[in-house]
């Protein structure tokens, strides 16, 4: 290893991980105390059964449409 000073680059690159890592958990713990977690479906107040049920009928317009007589690409 190469010195530089009374310092190897073995310890620099040591030291660059360790201040990398403080800084990802310090980002990491004030993100878990200030910004607010919300579940997938907080933001959809306004979905409900009846447009579930629409959703699952598409989708399964769509399988069949895909399995049975999907129109062919012309070029």
């Amino acid at each position: 290893m190469e010195s530089l000073g009374d310092t190897s680059k073995q310890d620099i690159h040591i030291a660059i991980d360790c201040f990398y890592q403080s800084i990802v958990l310090t980002l990491q713990c004030a993100a878990s105390k200030f910004v607010p977690r919300k579940s997938r479906e907080f933001y959809k107040y306004w979905w409900d059964e009846e447009l579930s049920a629409l959703k699952q009928t598409s989708i399964d317009s769509f399988k069949l449409w895909m399995t049975r007589d999907k129109p062919k690409k012309v070029r």
